[in-house]
């Protein structure tokens, strides 16, 4: 499954394979490739804003320079005529400046940064299905009982599972409870043995 977005001079694909998703990018700043297990993306996104405050400083430069004209022609009683045109050409900067921003869902791997464009038709579809490949493969990795672990590394590990909203809480509770039938077992076939000798 692959998805590619593009939002300006940013082009941003997301390739969903069986383990891994490879996330290229191109943009003005440059290009790259990112390939990351599924289980290392941050469960939760941070927010980050591409802006260009050029655009910003000069319109605001531009609209003081226009009031300034405008207040000085009013307290001297001149015509009014032409003189808008810093502050009319301060605002078209601030509107520029306002429609160039790219704002990015960030999610950190060990092996790089995955930034998914907000506000695109993929955005939603491209985090569901990021999420929801993290959570399984969390679940496929650490999810299974190992009787011949130490009983408190094993339900920590399962209620990491739960913060990690790889599991349920049911889910969990019936694994850990699972798990420690088995340490009964266990313990009675060894005490059993042991009365045998």
């Amino acid at each position: 499954m692959q998805f590619t977005q593009k939002k300006r001079s940013s082009i941003h694909t997301f390739d969903f394979q069986t383990d891994t998703l490879t996330f290229e990018y191109k943009d003005r700043g440059g290009s790259g490739e990112i390939e990351a297990s599924y289980s290392d993306v941050a469960g939760k996104p941070s927010i980050r804003i591409d802006e260009n405050t050029w655009w910003r400083n000069l319109g605001g430069l531009w609209i003081v320079i226009g009031l300034l004209q405008v207040g000085f022609a009013i307290a001297n009683a001149e015509p009014l005529a032409g003189r808008g045109f810093w502050l009319l050409a301060g605002c078209i900067c601030l509107v520029v400046f306002r429609f160039t921003r790219i704002s990015y869902s960030v999610f950190p791997t060990s092996s790089g940064t995955l930034f998914v464009i907000q506000g695109e038709k993929h955005h939603d579809t491209i985090v569901k299905e990021l999420m929801e490949r993290r959570r399984s493969q969390l679940k496929q990795w650490y999810g299974a009982i190992n009787v011949n672990g130490e009983p408190d590394k094993e339900i920590a590990r399962f209620r990491w599972l739960v913060a990690q909203k790889a599991l349920t809480q049911q889910e969990a509770d019936m694994l850990i409870a699972t798990f420690q039938a088995s340490l009964e077992q266990q313990d009675r076939g060894v005490r059993a043995l042991s009365h045998l000798h």
